[in-house]
């Protein structure tokens, strides 16, 4: 997480919010599946309740476009 998101209090702050969210959404990914949430700067001042309702956008599209192997 760059220093865009903020000094180290704020990156650790988002940092610990998205583990815990990303966290209750690991089932719902495939196994074997790895992830990397790449914070921009607005998500410093969104509340947790957005930052869960942004990830679940993501991994929406994620599963509308995954190709099958």
């Amino acid at each position: 997480m760059g220093k865009q998101v903020g000094n180290a209090v704020t990156r650790n702050t988002v940092k610990r919010r998205l583990r815990a969210l990303m966290a209750s959404r690991l089932s719902a990914l495939p196994g074997g599946s790895d992830v990397v949430l790449r914070a921009l700067p607005p998500a410093a001042r969104r509340s947790s309740v957005e930052l869960g309702h942004d990830l679940d956008l993501v991994l929406e599209r994620l599963s509308q476009t995954r190709t099958p192997s």
